[in-house]
C-alpha cells in the first residue's frame, strides 16, 4: 500500500515540473491520476486502515494540497511572462515560493489549505455583489468606477464646483446682508402706522425695494445650491452616463425655474407683484428643497457604492497575502480573524446602500417624495457609511498585525503586482472624500432650513417663526 501511495503522489509531483502548456495538454491525464488516487483510498477505507497506513493516507492529502499550490504558482509564471517580463525574471519572481512550499509541514499546509477555499469563497460573494442590480453599474474595465471621465472634462468640472462653492458662499453673505436692511426697513415702517407723512411713503417705496433684492437673494442662494450638487454629478465617476445625464437634466430644469421666478421678481412693481413673486419663489423651494436632498443623497450613496465594491476587492489582496504568509509558515490566525471583521463591516455596508439605493429611486420617481422617504434613504446611507467608516479602522489593523507578523514583504509584493487593487491609503482616501460629499448633502438641508426660517422671523406675530405658510413679503403687505 505504501508503495502504491509513494508512486501515485511522485507521478503528480513530476507532472507538476512540467511546463504551464504542457501541463494544459495533460489535463485529461491529471484527472486519471487524481481518480486513482480517489478510488485507492476509498479502497483502503474499506480495507480497515492500520494507523500508519491513515498517516500515509494523510501525507498524500498535504501532497494534494502542496502539488496544488505549485501548479497554480507555475500558472502565475506563465500570466507574469504576459506582463512584460522575462521568463528568467518570472521564475526567479516565484522559484522561492515554490521550494517554500515544498518544505511546509502538516499544520502550515492544513493552514495553507483553510486559505485558498477562503479565497474561492470570496469570489463567488464577489462575483455575486459586483453582478447585483445595485453594484453592476461599477465596470471592472474601469476600475470598478461608473465610468471614466476624461482628465481635462473632470478638471473643468470640479473647478466649477468651487466656482459654484465660492458662489455659494458669496451669496449666503449678501443674503444675510439683504436680510439686516430688509428687517431694519421694516421696524422703521412699523413706526409709520396711520401716518402719510412723506418719510414714510419714502420708506415704503425702499421697503419695496430692499424685499426684491432680498428676494433675488434668497433665489441666488437655491440656485447655487444646485449648482454646487449638478458640478458633484458632473465629476462623479461612481453615477453611470445614464444616472448623471439624468440628474443633470433635472437640476438644469430646476434651475431654469428658479431664474423664471427671478425674472419675474425683477419685474415687478407693485407691492402685489411682489408679493406674488414672494409667494412663487416659496412655494418653487418647498417643492424643490426636498428634490435637492434626493439629488445630493444620490450622488453621495453612489460614491458610497464604488467604495464598498473597491473594498470588497480589496479582500482579495488581503487573502493573497495570506496565502504568501502561510507559504512561509507563518501563522496568520491573527490576521485571519480581523479579516473576518472587515468582510463583516464590508457587507453591512453593502446591504444598507442596496436598501439606500431602494429608497432613492421610491423618492427619483415621485415630484414631492416628502421628508420621511428621504430621512429612510439617508438613514440607511448613514450607516453604509458608518460601516465603511469601522471597516476602514479594522484595515489599518490589519496592515498593521500583516506587518507585526512578518509579512510586510509579501504586503508590499502584493501591492507592485497588483497596482489596480484598493490599498489601505487609497481606501482611507475614498471614505474622506465620501465624508465631504455627506457634507455637502447636509449643507444643502441646512440651507433649506435657513430660507424657511427667514421667511419665519420676518412675521409680526411671536410664533411666526413656526409658521411655514406665511411669506415675508405678505407679512410686510400686512402691517
Amino acid at each position: 500500500m505504501k508503495k502504491i501511495y509513494a508512486l501515485l503522489v511522485l507521478a503528480i509531483f513530476l507532472i507538476s515540473l512540467m511546463p504551464a502548456a504542457v501541463l494544459a495538454k495533460e489535463e485529461a491525464k491529471r484527472d486519471i491520476e487524481k481518480r486513482a488516487i480517489a478510488k485507492t483510498l476509498k479502497v483502503a477505507k474499506e480495507e480497515n486502515l492500520s494507523r500508519e497506513e491513515v498517516k500515509e493516507r494523510l501525507a498524500g492529502k498535504f501532497e494534494d494540497i502542496r502539488e496544488h499550490q505549485k501548479e497554480q504558482l507555475m500558472i502565475a509564471v506563465e500570466k507574469c511572462k504576459e506582463n512584460n517580463l522575462t521568463a528568467e525574471q518570472c521564475e526567479e519572481k516565484y522559484e522561492k515560493r515554490i521550494e517554500l512550499v515544498e518544505k511546509l509541514k502538516e499544520k502550515d499546509l492544513e493552514r495553507l489549505k483553510k486559505i485558498l477555499e477562503n479565497k474561492e469563497e470570496y469570489k463567488e460573494e464577489f462575483n455575486e455583489l459586483k453582478n447585483s442590480t445595485e453594484f453592476k453599474g461599477y465596470k471592472e474595465r474601469f476600475a470598478y468606477k461608473a465610468r471614466i471621465i476624461g482628465k481635462e472634462k473632470l478638471r473643468e468640472a470640479k473647478n466649477r464646483f468651487l466656482n459654484a462653492k465660492e458662489k455659494y458662499s458669496e451669496t449666503r453673505e449678501k443674503y444675510n446682508s439683504t436680510r439686516l436692511e430688509f428687517q431694519e426697513a421694516k421696524e422703521k415702517l412699523a413706526e409709520c402706522k396711520d401716518q402719510n407723512t412723506t418719510e414714510c411713503a419714502q420708506l415704503e417705496e425702499e421697503i419695496r425695494a430692499k424685499a426684491k433684492e432680498h428676494l433675488l437673494n434668497i433665489a441666488d442662494v437655491i440656485i447655487e445650491n444646485l449648482n454646487k450638487i449638478k458640478s458633484k454629478a458632473e465629476s462623479s465617476e461612481d453615477l453611470t452616463e445614464e444616472d448623471a445625464n439624468e440628474l443633470i437634466e433635472k437640476i438644469d430644469a430646476q434651475i431654469q425655474e428658479v431664474e423664471d421666478i427671478k425674472a419675474k421678481i425683477e419685474a415687478a412693481e407693485t407691492k402685489e407683484e411682489i408679493t406674488e413673486a414672494a409667494k412663487e419663489l416659496k412655494e418653487k423651494w418647498a417643492l424643490l428643497k426636498e428634490n435637492a436632498e434626493v439629488h445630493a443623497g444620490r450622488v453621495v450613496n453612489a460614491r458610497i457604492g464604488g467604495i464598498i465594491v473597491k473594498s470588497k476587492q480589496l479582500e482579495d489582496k488581503l487573502n493573497k497575502v495570506l496565502e504568501r504568509m502561510a507559504e512561509k509558515g507563518v501563522d496568520t490566525s491573527s490576521v485571519e480573524s480581523l479579516i473576518t471583521e472587515f468582510n463583516a463591516k464590508i457587507d453591512s455596508a453593502a446591504e444598507h446602500y442596496k436598501l439606500a439605493v431602494e429608497k432613492f429611486e421610491e423618492a427619483k420617481a415621485t415630484e414631492t417624495p416628502g421628508s420621511e422617504l428621504i430621512n429612510e434613504a439617508q438613514g440607511h446611507m448613514k450607516e453604509a457609511h458608518n460601516a465603511l467608516q469601522e471597516a476602514q479602522q479594522i484595515l489599518k489593523d490589519i496592515t498593521s498585525t500583516i506587518k507585526q507578523s512578518g509579512g510586510e514583504e509579501e504586503l508590499e509584493e502584493s501591492e507592485e503586482e497588483e497596482t489596480e487593487d484598493v490599498d489601505a491609503d487609497e481606501a482611507s482616501e475614498d471614505v474622506e472624500e465620501e465624508e465631504t460629499a455627506e457634507e455637502d448633502a447636509a449643507e444643502t438641508e441646512d440651507e433649506t432650513e435657513d430660507v424657511e426660517d427667514e421667511e419665519d422671523e420676518e412675521t409680526e406675530s411671536e410664533e411666526a417663526e413656526e409658521d411655514e405658510e406665511e411669506t415675508e413679503l405678505e407679512d410686510e403687505d400686512e402691517e
